[in-house]
């Protein structure tokens, strides 16, 4: 009778052990998929702050562009001949 008693009481704590051991995995995994993905979240804010830059910086060479075909167009057609062709 002890004997079994025994028995059931090891695989009582041995089943709480890991039961306790899982979800200690799980929540250290969590933990590193959470860094992860803000890690990740910082890139992508980076990423769209430098889009946004050049999106600004784009605009303002387009309205140059723009200004100086409207008052020289000759220059500007050289220009734009040469952007076509010697550019990829």
């Amino acid at each position: 009778m002890k004997n079994a008693l025994n028995t059931i009481v090891m695989i009582f704590i041995v089943s709480a052990l890991v039961i306790f051991g899982a979800g200690f995995y799980v929540g250290a995994r969590y933990t590193d998929n959470q860094i992860g993905i803000n890690k990740l979240q910082t890139q992508v804010d980076s990423l769209r702050d430098e889009n946004f830059i050049l999106g600004v910086e784009l605009s303002r060479w387009e309205t140059t562009i723009e200004w100086y075909k409207e008052n020289h167009p000759k220059e500007a057609q050289k220009l734009e001949e040469w952007r076509s062709h010697n550019t990829e």
